[in-house]
């Protein structure tokens, strides 16, 4: 889940900042991964709904701050194992978004995310995986206008 902001300082590019946290499991490692990233980026909207055309199209990029953990937990343990990182990255995602009254859209986006280094993960000092720099990103949810 996640929330944005944005401010339209001209009619087709805004700035926008956000956080969001993503969740997950990594069975060979018998972890469960979450990602918290805060992000602040500039949009490019060359294609805005109005009432006439719902359809509304914008390009992004953002620098994200992600804190990634790992929680291992193993029933030789007296209690679970976590660890976490810092790392910093970019991302490029395009949006589609639909007009669905004049303050509310329905919105999906895809893009590519890299965190600029892997994450490995190990377990006993073993390295059972590594969580790759770069991605593919999928978002969906509802745009409001103020």
């Amino acid at each position: 889940g996640g929330l944005f902001v944005g401010w339209f300082p001209v009619a087709s590019l805004s700035l926008q900042l956000g956080a969001s946290e993503r969740a997950g499991s990594l069975d060979v490692a018998e972890a469960s991964v979450l990602a918290f990233a805060a992000s602040s980026g500039i949009a490019f909207h060359p294609w805005q709904a109005s009432r006439s055309r719902p359809i509304d199209l914008a390009l992004r990029a953002d620098y994200l701050l992600v804190r990634q953990s790992a929680t291992h937990f193993d029933s030789d343990d007296p209690s679970p194992v976590s660890q976490a990182r810092w790392l910093s990255g970019v991302d490029a995602v395009a949006d589609v978004a639909w007009l669905l009254s004049s303050d509310v859209a329905a919105m999906a986006g895809i893009g590519v995310e890299d965190l600029l280094a892997p994450t490995y993960v190990n377990v006993r000092q073993v390295r059972v995986a590594t969580i790759p720099p770069v991605r593919l990103v999928a978002e969906v949810g509802v745009r409001l206008r103020f």
